[in-house]
């Protein structure tokens, strides 16, 4: 039924495009004129009341599990809120150690505040993922309002509230999924700057894209790039000046400084530092090299991943796709008029800010063919240009149709089944039955770990470690204290985690084995072979098989 509605949707959206082509009406412009504020101001509210049910609902649910990195960062945060440290006991580092090859640390800040508040919990662990995404609602709708105007705005909140992607982003808590909010309130900000040519706003509006590069650390290759468009291009048409252009500098520079002292640290391996309260660490296994020119397959592949799904099955599943497939010709049709648009601007040197929007879409873009492993979550920011693309389009193919009705209320029906068929897929065992990945297999361990500590089992316990990655939902589950932790010999290259009758990794012979023990096995795992005929009980849990 899914493949029927996504395909009847895409076919009408290509219908929809090549009628608007031959029909002889005007083409897009923004309208300023008859328009009624409070409709808007209502229609915004709505839109963006649903959208926030639809992240906060369940939140603790779905996505089914805790994924490795959520629950890294979590025990972080837990160990900053508590003791000032993370848990290898940096002071307030600027840049997550986490598992040896470093993470974000901004979404770890947001979680130990609210940790504060509100103790520890999934929920918690993914309200500032919740709350960014409301945040994207809001201002997709404000950048569309000062670019273009209160239709485009009412869209592209539309595409934002409901698409997949930006719904089920919303619901994770990964760092880089701040990204794609702390860059789109840095670029309203931005192009409010430009209108108002007040040096206070591009003091603000450097100070914001200073923090968003704390976000992620891709946003390292796809800011100064956009940056460099945007501030290269105002100069050509003589709407910025030096003293503008410092005001915006300096405070990114500023706010980079540690990023820098970072990077050289973990480039010359000269060891961590403390500068004050906070630490610039060194990681043990600093992943650096990720991009290489680009080669035809691999772009191809990765902009298929942004507008389809990728092997994740994260944020975009099948049939459903990042924005749904019936949006994927308005992207399209967006990004022509956006390009021609900006051709025509500068070959005539005009002024016209709409064009920083496809300077952001080049810029991500650039990013998304140079990466060696291409996916979605690593490319969040990329949404924000495309769905204001496919706003425009949508809106020119409305406009160019007459702006009949029946184009407004077939899109939204379509749009709208779309959505109902998302959500009784999405908020559902649906998902988990049809996309049991790897990486959220340990949506059972952490009730394996609860139901430890509230028995308070003594037996010694092993159990089969992804990644070396499981001591961490013990840990924070059991609230452990950093220090206790470190003084147990662990630390982000220790293969071999112990803590108390805890033992996060599997003996390395079946020899080994031992009743009187209990081993906790992925039921993927041919160490599974090592237990048959050797008179263990076996119990299967979720994903695992729990022998004793």
């Amino acid at each position: 039924m899914i493949q029927i509605l996504t395909w009847t949707g895409t076919i009408v959206a290509i219908l929809l495009i090549f009628l608007s082509v031959v029909q002889k009406s005007a083409v897009f412009e923004s309208e300023h004129v008859g328009r009624k504020h409070k409709k808007y101001i209502l229609l915004s509210a709505v839109i963006v009341l649903l959208g926030t049910v639809l992240r906060i609902w369940k939140l603790a649910d779905y996505p089914v599990g805790i994924n490795c990195d959520e629950i890294g960062m979590a025990y972080d945060a837990y160990c900053l809120s508590h003791f000032g440290v993370d848990r290898f006991l940096n002071p307030y580092p600027i840049y997550l150690i986490n598992y040896g090859g470093g993470q974000s640390a901004v979404y770890a800040y947001l979680c130990e505040l609210l940790f504060k508040m509100f103790g520890v919990s999934l929920a918690v662990i993914r309200i500032p993922a919740a709350l960014a995404g409301i945040a994207v609602i809001l201002l997709s709708g404000a950048i569309a309002k000062e670019l273009y105007d209160r239709k485009v705005s009412i869209i592209a909140m539309t595409l934002v509230a409901f698409c997949p992607y930006f719904i089920t982003s919303s619901r994770f808590g990964l760092d880089c999924n701040l990204f794609l909010s702390f860059s789109m309130l840095s670029f309203y900000m931005l192009v409010r700057a430009i209108r108002k040519q007040s040096y206070r706003n591009y003091i603000v509006t450097g100070i914001c894209y200073g923090i968003t590069l704390y976000t992620y650390s891709l946003s390292w290759t796809v800011l100064p790039v956009f940056l460099i468009f945007t501030v290269a291009y105002m100069a050509y048409v003589k709407q910025i000046t030096w003293k503008q252009v410092m005001a915006l500098a300096i405070p990114v520079f500023i706010l980079a400084l540690p990023l820098f002292a970072f990077l050289f640290i973990n480039t010359f391996k000269t060891g961590s530092i403390q500068i004050a309260f906070f630490t610039i660490p060194q990681l043990p296994l600093y992943r650096a090299g990720e991009f290489s020119i680009p080669t035809m397959e691999r772009s191809w592949s990765a902009i298929k991943y942004i507008l389809t799904t990728d092997s994740s099955q994260f944020f975009a599943y099948d049939n459903y796709f990042t924005l749904y497939m019936m949006s994927i010709p308005f992207v399209l049709l967006g990004v022509g008029i956006q390009g021609k648009r900006c051709l025509y601007v500068m070959n005539s040197r005009k002024k016209d800010r709409k064009i920083l929007v496809f300077f952001y879409l080049v810029a991500a873009l650039l990013n998304v063919i140079c990466l060696e492993t291409p996916n979605i979550y690593r490319n969040n920011s990329i949404y924000f240009p495309l769905v204001i693309m496919a706003s425009v389009a949508i809106l020119h193919v409305y406009r160019r149709l007459g702006k009949r009705k029946w184009v407004y209320m077939m899109l939204v029906g379509i749009y709208g089944l779309h959505l109902l068929s998302f959500m009784r897929f999405y908020y559902s065992d649906r998902v988990k039955e049809a996309y049991p990945t790897v990486w959220f297999s340990y949506d059972y361990i952490d009730d394996i770990f609860k139901y430890i500590k509230e028995n308070n089992i003594q037996e010694e316990i092993y159990i089969d470690d992804l990644n070396m990655t499981t001591y961490c939902y013990a840990m924070l589950i059991n609230e452990v204290s950093p220090y206790d932790f470190a003084e147990a010999g662990n630390d982000a290259s220790t293969d071999k985690n112990n803590y108390d009758n805890l033992h996060f990794y599997l003996p390395d012979s079946a020899e080994s084995l031992t009743k009187g023990k209990i081993y906790i096995v992925m039921d993927y795992n041919i160490y599974n072979e090592n237990f048959i005929g050797r008179g263990f009980e076996k119990q299967t849990y979720g994903y695992f098989n729990i022998y004793y």
